[in-house]
């Protein structure tokens, strides 16, 4: 919310497309039958998630032997990935710091808009 509330025009956008997709069919409530009409509800739900991480590190353990950026990396050991580094990182994102919904228009398939 808070990012809406500082991108009033991405809110607009958003509060017209429910509205919308509500009122064409005479119904009060999102439900479930709605999000197909939802198209930038989406694009700003991944937007909003990549700046504000719900859980910014990440455990993993390895299952064998392997070599991770020229460490070896022993079988059994655990590895924190810091998710909210990449979430940030300017060489992966173009302009990583500001919420930019459109990112993620025409990534229907999940993968990341990466330049």
């Amino acid at each position: 919310m808070a990012e809406l509330i500082n991108h009033p025009d991405e809110m607009h956008k958003l509060q017209d497309e429910i509205r919308t997709a509500i009122h064409g069919g005479g119904d009060t409530q999102v439900t479930g039958d709605h999000l197909g009409k939802l198209r930038h509800l989406r694009p700003v739900l991944k937007e909003t998630l990549r700046l504000h991480i719900p859980a910014p590190l990440v455990q993993r353990e390895t299952v064998e032997d392997t070599e991770l950026l020229g460490y070896h990396v022993p079988a059994g050991a655990r590895v924190l990935i810091d998710v909210g580094a990449i979430a940030l990182d300017p060489a992966t994102w173009e302009r990583a710091e500001e919420f930019l919904p459109e990112r993620w228009f025409g990534d229907d398939d999940g993968a990341a808009a990466i330049k």
